[in-house]
């Protein structure tokens, strides 16, 4: 089962030398992501004068964990991703998606790309794809997934 957790909130800081440094807080659960934005913008522009910082970047956090937390089901390590390319919507650019430790049951095992390749007809995989494409994601331009262009094994360090 997923817990909700208090929602997170954080002010990223970038000092003269490039060094970076950041604030958390906790915020109270009714709280909305927009009011949440809202105030922490306040926050931010209430600290700027205490520091030599610049502030770079505000964001909340909204998550669940899991409890009981249970181990991996496989022996995969985390290093092991399946990679998706995304075409998006604005010609010429991509998203990607990396699933960590990706089961070697979703890895093609015979033809054209065995052990490279992931099996997009599987049925989850076929499922987290229909997510994507169906409105879900966009890339870091704004710029909506349309369709899948690639999916294969990755060893990311």
């Amino acid at each position: 089962m997923l817990v909700p957790q208090l929602p997170l909130a954080s002010i990223e800081f970038v000092d003269g030398s490039g060094n970076l440094a950041h604030m958390q807080i906790r915020l109270k659960s009714e709280v909305t992501a927009a009011s949440a934005l809202d105030a922490l913008a306040a926050l931010a522009a209430t600290i700027a004068p205490m520091t030599d910082c610049a502030i770079t970047a505000i964001m909340v956090r909204y998550y669940r964990l899991a409890d009981p937390r249970t181990p991996p089901p496989g022996t995969e390590r985390a290093s092991t991703t399946g990679a998706l390319i995304f075409d998006c919507a604005d010609e010429g650019e991509y998203a990607i998606l990396r699933v960590p430790a990706i089961n070697s049951d979703f890895v093609r095992v015979d033809g054209a790309g065995a052990g490279v390749l992931l099996d997009v007809d599987s049925a989850p995989l076929a499922a987290l794809i229909d997510l994507l494409v169906d409105g879900l994601a966009c890339n870091p331009f704004a710029s909506d997934i349309v369709e899948l262009s690639a999916a294969y094994v990755q060893l990311v360090p």
